[in-house]
């Protein structure tokens, strides 16, 4: 059972834990709940965030976990005890965790800075294909092509795909780091659609460390044009929470904290590309900015 503390925002090296080298996990999670009306029904399906944050131990070491995760309110009225339901879930996963309550990220202008950067200016991953839903082609290229919207924006910044691995995704699941940012598949807890977790150490920014990605199989993935859940839009998102970036106010940003099946959002606008660019400046310009 995870125990709640009350932890200030911008104070929490005051805490009993301070004294360890803390490595900060953030995750960021899409979500869904179960619809409870049929397809086809009228209205637009509307998506809110959902924030945890816990300090959980793994291997004798304590790590600060962020939770993001998108839940459906279907205008039932029962939001409130669906979100609490979506977000118990997750605590579950980290018994024995403390969960605290305070906001972190940065915010400037509309977007959020999430407080961690990649100090070589980009960084590379690999694409695991086990368990990916059959049927579903041209994956790879989809994925590959969301860690790449966010180079043609002018920023000093790069994902580099490196092609297929057979490293796990364990740094979403309580497998620790292994040295390698994997992308690939998961089963996830009944509403979750993807879930991103990056690890990163101490100061302003911190250096990031390691990413793993997970999308789970059993949503109706597509890749083309005519989309039910566009994995590209998904992974543009996704990758935008790996190089350091939160979620924006502005509508239709690719950082925005929601997701339409059936709608296309693979290009990042104007303020996703103002917090790029504040983590890590124009290219050839040097840090963040």
């Amino acid at each position: 059972m995870a125990r709640t503390v009350r932890v200030a925002p911008r104070n929490r090296a005051t805490i009993a834990l301070a004294p360890l080298a803390l490595v900060l996990w953030g995750i960021a999670l899409w979500t869904y709940v179960a619809l409870s009306t049929p397809a086809g029904a009228a209205g637009q399906e509307q998506f809110h965030d959902v924030h945890v944050e816990l300090y959980a131990e793994s291997g004798g070491q304590w790590y600060h976990v962020l939770i993001d995760m998108f839940v459906l309110d279907d205008g039932s009225g029962d939001f409130e005890a669906e979100a609490e339901a979506a977000r118990q879930s997750m605590i579950d996963r980290f018994p024995g965790s403390l969960v605290t309550d305070g906001s972190d990220g940065v915010a400037i202008e509309n977007y959020v800075l999430n407080g961690y950067w990649w100090s070589a200016h980009g960084t590379s991953w690999a694409y695991n294909d086990a368990g990916k839903p059959g049927g579903l082609g041209g994956e790879q290229a989809a994925m590959s092509a969301g860690g790449a919207a966010w180079a043609g924006v002018g920023a000093d910044f790069s994902f580099t795909s490196a092609g297929t691995t057979t490293a796990g995704t364990g740094a979403c699941g309580g497998g620790g780091l292994d040295g390698s940012n994997t992308v690939g598949w998961a089963p996830q807890s009944g509403s979750v659609l993807a879930v991103t977790c990056t690890w990163y150490g101490a100061g302003n920014p911190a250096a990031a460390v390691e990413f793993d990605m997970q999308f789970d199989p059993d949503w109706n993935w597509t890749t083309g044009s005519s989309p039910q859940v566009d994995l590209e839009s998904v992974a543009v998102h996704e990758f935008g929470h790996a190089l350091g970036l939160g979620h924006t106010s502005a509508s239709g940003a690719v950082m925005f904290p929601s997701y339409s099946s059936g709608t296309l959002n693979r290009t990042p606008g104007v303020d996703d590309v103002n917090g790029i660019l504040a983590i890590y400046g124009a290219q050839g310009g040097g840090g963040p900015t």
